[in-house]
């Protein structure tokens, strides 16, 4: 995602954070959390239809204050994270860490002489994983003990204004051994970071019932919802090093008591005074309040992910069960068999230029698209769309060429740039009788009637081949020349109209 698709992310979870003041408000987050707590489904055929489910409904609750919002998925996978020693990696995506800024500081009443020496020491816009490594950073850069604890709230006040992804409870890939020491999950807990060998002997599974759960008959575990699903939770929630929480304070508090859990009982979600405690746990740690926090979408987005992946290679494998209803929902299990009727994909990037029908295109050309080096190194297919095109009066050929925007009639198809072409069927004159061929006047709300087979539809042209040879050429970006020919092999510039164009890496 692009920094502005993150900053509308970001308004957007803030926005439905304030939601929280009306709980009578359907869309309230608090809901949703609580919907989590009273019906989540672990351990069975349920598991991932249900959370396909709730990651749509959330989705849709951002979507009602900002429609181009969408949800991110967390590959922990990557390199980036070093699954082999996560503990020396991101932790977790630099989108959902939590950062200060001097505005934000200001506005939350911290004095400029704190201000002055947190930017002096490049405090000041850094990222930092949790809250705990941020006062190890305000403390070297010469803030006394006694100010950060004074203006410790206040510094949450300002973290949380910056970022609405970051979470004050939340302490990914934190343990302490029994001494107090900062520990590995590993050794802490027995758990292992889930790796790419890990995932590719999920995906390698036959079975509905090992991958994703079984059914009352077998009451089978999946083996997505025991590892990576459940230990992601443990990671991402971690153990607080400053937890102060009963009679026992300190670290040793963390081991002593084994059978201390998240607390859930009297809390109000993400009020201030919840997000200003000292737990023991993150609240990715329980089932219970793993929803509180935003980390929780990514996550189960890169689950529902897997689930999509595993299904292309087994499509005929289901779950047990298909007419069971997902409560609180109407939805079955059968419903959430294809994704792509909750109008949702999953790609590694997609860039999309806004053409318009008013006017028909003879030759596009887009802006070069910048491909960045995750994307580079392993993307599977690479597809340029074309959305909403009507039915078209005449037959065409469109030409895709990728870095070569003089591209014309005349560029020969052994040319290195050219990347594919489709083949437009025109409709021409219509025998039938008056609005025979017209499409249908607008739909009522509960209009049951199928789609017209004239109305606009999507192109797709796999330019994956082209794609791969650029980049291994050194290409850093991908522009997109669309040429239309004509039926006498010349270009055609009064023919093809569609909506927009796009560029679409897909794993």
């Amino acid at each position: 995602m692009t920094e502005d698709d993150l900053d509308r992310l970001r308004a957007a979870f803030r926005e439905l954070y304030a939601l929280n003041r009306w709980p009578e408000d359907a869309r309230n987050y608090n809901n949703l959390a609580l919907i989590h707590q009273n019906h989540c489904q672990h351990g069975w055929e349920r598991f991932l239809p249900w959370h396909r489910i709730y990651l749509y409904q959330f989705e849709q609750a951002l979507q009602d204050i900002d429609p181009s919002v969408t949800m991110p998925y967390w590959d922990w996978t990557m390199p980036q994270y070093t699954p082999a020693r996560p503990d020396l990696g991101w932790r977790i995506p630099p989108a959902l860490q939590g950062w200060v800024t001097d505005q934000a500081m200001d506005d939350a009443g911290i004095p400029a002489t704190i201000r002055s020496a947190l930017s002096d020491a490049g405090v000041d816009g850094t990222r930092y994983t949790s809250l705990d490594r941020f006062f190890r950073a305000v403390a070297e850069a010469g803030v006394s003990a006694q100010d950060a604890a004074v203006y410790r709230n206040r510094f949450i006040d300002a973290m949380l204004a910056t970022n609405a992804l970051w979470y004050p409870l939340r302490y990914p890939g934190e343990y302490q051994n029994a001494a107090g020491d900062p520990s590995t999950i590993n050794k802490v807990i027995h758990y292992h970071y889930p790796t790419a060998d890990d995932i590719a002997q999920i995906l390698s599974l036959r079975s509905f019932r090992d991958f994703g759960g079984g059914s009352i008959y077998n009451e089978s575990f999946g083996f997505l919802d025991q590892n990576p699903h459940n230990t992601l939770h443990i990671w991402t929630g971690g153990m607080n090093p400053n937890a102060n929480e009963g009679p026992i304070d300190g670290p040793r508090a963390l081991v002593i008591d084994r059978n201390r859990g998240v607390r859930v009982a009297g809390r109000q979600f993400h009020s201030r005074n919840d997000m200003y405690g000292q737990p023991t746990y993150g609240d990715m740690f329980s089932n219970l309040t793993a929803a509180y926090d935003p980390v929780f979408w990514p996550v189960h987005a890169n689950v529902d992910r897997l689930w999509h992946e595993w299904q292309l290679e087994h499509p005929h494998s289901l779950p047990a069960d298909l007419d069971a209803v997902l409560t609180p929902w109407s939805y079955t299990i059968a419903d959430t068999i294809d994704m792509h009727q909750f109008g949702y994909e999953y790609v590694k990037m997609a860039y999309i230029v806004p053409v318009g029908l008013e006017a028909p295109v003879g030759r596009f050309t887009s802006a070069p698209v910048r491909l960045k080096k995750p994307v580079r190194e392993s993307f599977r297919q690479v597809e340029v769309r074309l959305h909403k095109v009507p039915q078209l009066p005449r037959s065409c050929f469109v030409r895709v060429f990728l870095n070569l925007p003089d591209a014309n009639a005349d560029t020969p198809l052994d040319d290195e740039h050219y990347a594919g072409y489709l083949a437009v069927f025109g409709h021409g004159p219509c025998y039938g009788g008056p609005g025979h061929c017209d499409l249908p006047g607008p739909r009522r709300a509960f209009d049951r009637r199928p789609r017209s087979h004239n109305a606009p539809r999507n192109h797709r042209i796999d330019v994956t081949r082209t794609a791969r040879r650029l980049v291994d050429a050194g290409a850093t970006s991908l522009q997109i020349t669309l040429v239309v020919i004509g039926a006498d092999y010349r270009e055609d510039s009064e023919v093809l109209r569609l909506d927009g164009v796009s560029l679409n890496v897909l794993d």
